[in-house]
């Protein structure tokens, strides 16, 4: 899975020299491990101009075929306390792959689906 956001800082006063800090913090839950990818900082230096944060995340869940399985991947945003005024924008992408191994060929009902809640 690999998570990426684009970051806009928007100052209510484009003079102020604060740079606040954006963090994304990625909770890893599967059936075979539980933790967290180390959190991915961001200094929002440059009023209006995009920043990139990019988390990738690889896991080995065992699932079996003919059983259905769910990995969770809570994603956690946060922008500096008590921040300079103003907005930050975020758009963000998140992209799934999965492959079944030991096989040429796909299995029959086999899906990847990415949902946010």
């Amino acid at each position: 899975m690999k998570a990426q956001l684009t970051v806009r800082w928007k100052p209510t006063d484009p003079n102020r020299t604060g740079k606040p800090w954006f963090l994304m913090r990625l909770y890893v839950q599967s059936d075979n491990s539980s933790g967290y990818i180390p959190d991915q900082v961001l200094v929002l230096e440059e009023p209006g101009q995009p920043m990139t944060l990019q988390a990738d995340i690889y896991t080995n869940s065992g699932c079996e075929p003919d059983q259905g399985c769910e990995w969770t991947v809570p994603m956690e945003l946060e922008l500096q306390p008590n921040a300079a005024e103003g907005s930050v924008d975020v758009e963000w992408k998140v992209t799934a792959e999965a492959r079944a191994e030991g096989t040429s060929t796909l299995p029959k009902g086999f899906t990847v689906q990415v949902s946010e809640q």
